[in-house]
């Protein structure tokens, strides 16, 4: 599984010391108890789905899934979802496929 990071990474009041540390160990799979990531649907349907990191490095997702497109960090559930929102209010229009929202 390869973690391709959005350009701006959504957050709720993380510093870029502390977004470089998640990204680095993103990259690594070194497992980090506290912390939700806000993906692009790794299915084909959805808009935006939340996981708690440590269930991505479970066997099946390492195998099963080759790219995850990491939108937003989040260290708590709460958060996450708080940003979900965030996310969809800033775009006006509605979001179909992963390329579409990439490419705003």
């Amino acid at each position: 599984m390869v973690f391709r990071f959005l350009d701006q990474l959504y957050n709720k009041d993380l510093s870029k010391k502390k977004l470089a540390s998640i990204k680095k160990k993103l990259r690594r799979k070194k497992p980090k108890l506290r912390l939700f990531i806000i993906t692009m649907p790794l299915g084909d349907e959805g808009l935006l789905e939340v996981y708690w990191y440590p269930e991505l490095l479970q066997t099946y997702y390492q195998k099963e899934i080759r790219e995850v497109y990491v939108v937003g960090v989040a260290m708590n559930r709460e958060d996450a979802f708080q940003l979900i929102s965030e996310i969809i209010a800033e775009h006006s229009k509605p979001i179909f496929s992963k390329k579409e929202f990439l490419k705003e």
